[in-house]
C-alpha cells in the first residue's frame, strides 16, 4: 500500500469517527436532552485525543525524520559531504534514498569541482614555488603587511630575526615586534612622494629606508620599505613591503672603531707634545750643555717609544674590529681541488692530483680555487716542478690544503713577496694575502718531508659541524619544504579584534587545549601540557603553534598518565605554568579563544592568572555549545562524536596539540553550519552557545 494512501486513510478514519460520534450525539439529545452538556464533553475529550493521537504518529513517522532528514542535508552541504542518511523510517525510506543519491550526486560534483580548482591552481604553482623558493634563499627578512600594519606575509629569514622581539604570525600587529615611528615615517615619505616633477619622473623613489628597533630583545634592524601597488585606480595602496636585517652586531662594532680611533687620538697628544717640545728644544739650544741635552735625548727616546706602544696598541685593536668576516660556504675538498685541476689543465699548467680523504671546508671556494692554482703556478717557476699533489688534511679540530712537490721547500721571503701580488687571472681582486686571511689562512709554510719532497701548507676554516664517525660534514639548517605564511586576505580585516559584531571569517582565533594530572583544578590539579593553533579567515595555519610542557609542582597520578603519556620525568625540567602562561598569553592577543568543553580548560588558566601576572580577557567560544546548538535532537557531542559527525580525522588524541588541531578542524567545519543557520558574527556565535543551558550547566560541575 502506497505512504499517501495510508495517510489519506487515517486522516479519512479520523472523519468516519468525527461523523459517527455526532450521529450519536444528535441522538442522544433527542432521547435524552438533559444529557446534552455531558455528552458534548464527552465528545470533545474523545475528539481531542484522537487528535493527539494523529499528531503523535506524525510527529514519530513523519515530523521528526523529517528534522532528521533536514539535519543530514546541512551536514551534506556545509561540513562532511560524505555523510549519509543510515537507517530512514519505512514511510520515508525513498525519500531517504532519494537524500542520499543526491548526496553522492553533490559530493562527486564536489569532487570534480575541487580537481577543476586544483588543475587551475597547478597551472600557477610554478611561479608560486619559485616565489617561495626566493623567500625561504633570501638572508634578508622580507614582510608583507596591510596599510594598518597587520602581519600578511613573512619569510623563515623575517621569523628568525623578529623571534627575540616576540611571537610573530599573521594577522599580528608589525608594531607590537618593531617600534612603529620609523616604519611609519618611511611609508609617509613613499605616500607623499612628488608624483610628477622631473626629479621624480628621472629617478622614481620605490622605496624608503630606516632604522629601527625591537620592541623586546634590544636589536637593532636596518631595512627597506616599499609600498604595495593600490588595487584600484586612484585608490589608496593596498599595503606596504619591508626588508629587514639585523644591523645591532654591526653598529656596535662600530662603535668600537670609534673609541679606538678617539682613544688613540686622546691618548697620543701628550707624548706627542712631550716629544716636539724635546725636540724643539735641542735645535733652539745647539750649545746646550751636555747632561741636558742627554735629559732631552731620554725624553724623545722614552716618547717615541710610547708612542710606537700606543700605535702598535690601537692599530691591533683596529685591525680586530675593521677586519668583517668574509662569507663562508661548506664546500667539499674534492669539489674545490677538482677545480683546481681541471684550470690547470685548461690552461696549460702542470700536472695535479687530488690524494687523501676527502674533508668538509668552510671557505669562499671560488677565492681559494684561484689562490691554490695562482701557488702551484709560482712554485712551478722558482722549483721547476711539473708534478703536485694535493690534499686536504684534518688534524683534530683544524684542516689543511696541502700543496706537494718533488725539491726543496719554499723559504719565508719566498712565501712572503707572493702575498702582496694578485693573481693575473683576477684582476681586480683582492691579493692573496687578502685571499687567504679570509678563508683562514693567517699564516702559511712550507717544510720538507721525506724522500725529497716537501709541503706547502695553507690552514683553512673547518665546517661547524662534526657527523658521529669523526668525519667532519656540512651544517644544513632546517628549514620547511614550502612556506605557508601567506593571506592576502587579510588586507580587508577590520582593526578591532574585540568588536563583537564582527563577521565570524573575518576573526583571529586560537584554539587552544590543555592535558592535566585530573579533573578537578580547584582541588589541586595542574596543567602538565597546552597547546594552541591559530585559525585565520577560517583556515587553519598549521605553521603557527604554540605548545609546551609544564611543571606542575606535583607528581602525576597514574591514572591520568594512562590518558596522555605524560610522566614526571618529561616535565621534570619544564618551567612552571606562571613561565608558560605568560608566553600563551602572547601567543593569543588579540584572538578570540575557542576549545572544546571550554569551562574545564578556562578554569585551570583563570585559577593561575594572579601568579602568572596575565588576565585571560579575549572572547571565548566552544566548540561543545556550538554543536549542541547546531544539533540539539541528537545527544552525543564529545570531541570524538563530532569530529566522526563532521568528517574530522583526529590523530594524535589526548595530547594538547593533537587535540588542538582536531578542534580547530571540527571548528572551520562549524563555522560554515553556524553561517548557514544565520550565525554570522561573534556576538551571534556566543548568544547561540549561551542558549544551550543544560551542557552549560554540565560545564559548571568542573
Amino acid at each position: 500500500m502506497a505512504d499517501r494512501l495510508k495517510f489519506w486513510l487515517l486522516f479519512l478514519a479520523l472523519a468516519l469517527l468525527a461523523a459517527v460520534a455526532f450521529a450519536l450525539l444528535v441522538w442522544l439529545t433527542g432521547q435524552r436532552p438533559e444529557g446534552l452538556v455531558l455528552y458534548a464533553a464527552a465528545l470533545a475529550i474523545v475528539f481531542v485525543g484522537l487528535l493527539a493521537l494523529a499528531w503523535g504518529v506524525l510527529d514519530i513517522y513523519l515530523v521528526g525524520p523529517l528534522a532528521a532528514f533536514q539535519r543530514s542535508i546541512e551536514l551534506m552541504l556545509h561540513a562532511n559531504p560524505g555523510h549519509r542518511i543510515e537507517e530512514p523510517p519505512p514511510f520515508l525510506d525513498r525519500l531517504g534514498q532519494g537524500i542520499n543519491d543526491l548526496g553522492s550526486e553533490l559530493q562527486t560534483a564536489r569532487t570534480e569541482l575541487l580537481q577543476a580548482v586544483a588543475a587551475a591552481a597547478a597551472r600557477s604553482e610554478s611561479d608560486k614555488a619559485r616565489l617561495e623558493a626566493i623567500l625561504i634563499d633570501l638572508g634578508e627578512g622580507v614582510l608583507v603587511c596591510s596599510r594598518e600594519g597587520r602581519i600578511l606575509l613573512y619569510n623563515q629569514s623575517a621569523a628568525r630575526l623578529l623571534r627575540p622581539a616576540g611571537e610573530i604570525g599573521l594577522g599580528r600587529s608589525l608594531y607590537g615586534l618593531l617600534s612603529r615611528e620609523p616604519i611609519e615615517h618611511a611609508r609617509r615619505r613613499l605616500d607623499h612622494r612628488p608624483k610628477t616633477s622631473e626629479a621624480s619622473a628621472a629617478r622614481p623613489e620605490v622605496s624608503a629606508a630606516f632604522v629601527c628597533g625591537t620592541i623586546r630583545g634590544g636589536h637593532l634592524l636596518e631595512g627597506r620599505l616599499s609600498l604595495v601597488p593600490p588595487s584600484g585606480a586612484g585608490g589608496e595602496s593596498g599595503g606596504f613591503v619591508v626588508s629587514i636585517t639585523d644591523v645591532t652586531d654591526e653598529v656596535a662594532r662600530q662603535g668600537r672603531l670609534d673609541e679606538v680611533l678617539r682613544s688613540a687620538t686622546e691618548g697620543l697628544r701628550r707624548p706627542l707634545a712631550n716629544l716636539r717640545a724635546a725636540a724643539e728644544s735641542v735645535a733652539d739650544f745647539p750649545e746646550m750643555p751636555t747632561a741636558q741635552r742627554a735629559a732631552f735625548e731620554r725624553v724623545i727616546l722614552e716618547e717615541s717609544n710610547d708612542m710606537s706602544n700606543r700605535l702598535e696598541a690601537a692599530a691591533g685593536r683596529f685591525e680586530a674590529l675593521a677586519r668583517r668576516p668574509w662569507p663562508l660556504t661548506e664546500v667539499r675538498s674534492t669539489d674545490l681541488l677538482e677545480g683546481v685541476i681541471a684550470r690547470l689543465t685548461e690552461n696549460g699548467g702542470p700536472k695535479a692530483t687530488m690524494i687523501g680523504a676527502p674533508q668538509w671546508l668552510s671557505a669562499d671556494s671560488h677565492a681559494l680555487m684561484l689562490a691554490l692554482e695562482f701557488l702551484v703556478r709560482r712554485i712551478q717557476e722558482i722549483r721547476a716542478c711539473d708534478a703536485f699533489d694535493l690534499e686536504a688534511t684534518a688534524e683534530g679540530r683544524h684542516c689543511f690544503l696541502d700543496i706537494h712537490w718533488q725539491g726543496e721547500p719554499l723559504s719565508g721571503r719566498e712565501i712572503e713577496d707572493w702575498m702582496d701580488q694578485q693573481p693575473e687571472f683576477a684582476p681586480g681582486g683582492p691579493t692573496l694575502g687578502d685571499t687567504l686571511k679570509r678563508n683562514g689562512a693567517s699564516e702559511i709554510w712550507s717544510e720538507a718531508r721525506r724522500h725529497g719532497r716537501a709541503i706547502l701548507r695553507l690552514p683553512v676554516s673547518a665546517a661547524s659541524q662534526t657527523g658521529h664517525t669523526g668525519e667532519t660534514v656540512a651544517p644544513v639548517e632546517p628549514l620547511p619544504d614550502r612556506p605557508e605564511f601567506y593571506d592576502f586576505e587579510l588586507l580587508h580585516r577590520p582593526l578591532h579584534d574585540a568588536d563583537r559584531s564582527r563577521s565570524l571569517r573575518s576573526l583571529i582565533y586560537v584554539v587552544f587545549d590543555t592535558e592535566t594530572t585530573g579533573l578537578k583544578p580547584s582541588q589541586g590539579d595542574e596543567i602538565v601540557s597546552i597547546a594552541g593553533v591559530r585559525v585565520v579567515n577560517g583556515r587553519l595555519i598549521t605553521g603557527e603553534t604554540f605548545e609546551r610542557l609544564v611543571n606542575p609542582g606535583r607528581p602525576i597520578p597514574q591514572a591520568s598518565l594512562r590518558f596522555h603519556g605524560i610522566d614526571d620525568d618529561m616535565v621534570a625540567d619544564m618551567p612552571p605554568l606562571s613561565v608558560v602562561l605568560p608566553q600563551f598569553h602572547a601567543f593569543a592577543q588579540d584572538a578570540v579563544l575557542v576549545a572544546h568543553n571550554a569551562a574545564f580548560d578556562l578554569k585551570f588558566l583563570q585559577l593561575k592568572e594572579s601568579s602568572a601576572g596575565v588576565r585571560f580577557e579575549n572572547p571565548v567560544l566552544d566548540t561543545l555549545l556550538l554543536s549542541a546548538y547546531l544539533h540539539r535532537q541528537l545527544p552525543e557531542h564529545s570531541l570524538d562524536a563530532i569530529a566522526h559527525r563532521l568528517g574530522v580525522t583526529v590523530q594524535d588524541r589526548h595530547t594538547a596539540l593533537g587535540d588542538a588541531i582536531a578542534t580547530a578542524q571540527i571548528f572551520v567545519r562549524l563555522l560554515d553550519l553556524l553561517e548557514a543557520s544565520g550565525v554570522t558574527t561573534l556576538a551571534q556565535a556566543i548568544e547561540a552557545g549561551d542558549s544551550i543551558v543544560k551542557v552549560r550547566q554540565m560545564q559548571r560541575e568542573f
